[in-house]
């Protein structure tokens, strides 16, 4: 059987992959990589990241605070959306 390797280790992710190692904005990070950066690579049709490339780009001020999760205004805000409740 093989073994998994961790997302820290690998040379190249998914961009599920980047969005779970690197907290981020699924929403934000989706619509960066439609911009066609530099750490992108395909395989077949699949995009994929280029993990060293990418650590890369987070390290140039600002982009990392550009696509990270934004954690919500309230304390209350993820239990109420959990329940359904509005207001």
């Amino acid at each position: 059987m093989r073994e998994c390797t961790p997302l820290n280790k690998k040379v190249y992710l998914n961009p599920q992959e980047a969005i779970e190692l690197y907290s981020l904005s699924a929403r934000k990070f989706y619509r960066l990589i439609k911009k066609d950066q530099v750490f992108l690579g395909s395989y077949n049709k699949r995009k994929i990241i280029v993990r060293t490339a990418f650590e890369d780009y987070l390290k140039e001020p600002g982009n990392m605070e550009a696509l990270a999760r934004e954690l919500p205004s309230r304390p209350d805000y993820a239990r109420r959306m959990k329940e359904g409740i509005n207001g």
